[in-house]
């Protein structure tokens, strides 16, 4: 009887004491883009709102109209930028020739904007949320309001890795009424 207690107590000892290891640790690497994000912030000595979303943003123009609604088709021009200022992709023709990267078509916002927030709230959700018609925002995005852990691919051979946050630019150019 004393020899299955010693066994209980040994299993018991070893249960307890193993510890889980943990792979992923989703506030350490929010806190570790934070501070790259703000770090990014005061060496450009920009000016940013902080949205519930943790995307830090800046609205150059504050456009016209009324605010955007989920119904409505939302036609605008993009930019994505890694911190290093890495252009990653953009719809605008110039741009991308000038950066040589193939030509795209504009796509209105039901075509892309759940694959750019995967359910999440995402930074174009929350730059059709801040902005209406003609409206710029700039916007520091955490990784997980961005391409997440599985990073993102993009014409011209240019990657975004897992976990990196980006600087986004944003301009409404249209705005159609829903229905």
């Amino acid at each position: 009887m004393k020899l299955k207690h010693i066994f209980a107590v040994i299993l018991l000892i070893q249960i307890t004491s193993c510890s889980e290891e943990v792979l992923f640790d989703f506030e350490e690497i929010l806190a570790g883009q934070l501070m790259e994000i703000n770090d990014f912030i005061a060496r450009h000595n920009y000016s940013v709102e902080v949205h519930e979303s943790d995307i830090r943003y800046q609205i150059s123009n504050e456009g016209i109209g009324r605010p955007i609604e989920l119904e409505d088709t939302v036609y605008f021009n993009y930019q994505i930028y890694l911190l290093d200022s890495t252009l990653m992709d953009t719809n605008l023709e110039e741009v991308r020739a000038a950066n040589n990267l193939p030509p795209i078509d504009n796509m209105p916002v039901r075509d892309i904007i759940y694959s750019f927030s995967n359910g999440r709230l995402g930074f174009l959700n929350v730059a059709f949320l801040l902005g209406k018609e003609e409206s710029k925002i700039h916007m520091l995005v955490p990784s997980h309001q961005a391409f997440g852990g599985g990073g993102r691919v993009f014409a011209g051979n240019r990657f975004i890795p897992p976990y990196t946050p980006v600087l986004v630019e944003i301009e409404i150019v249209d705005v159609e009424p829903g229905g």
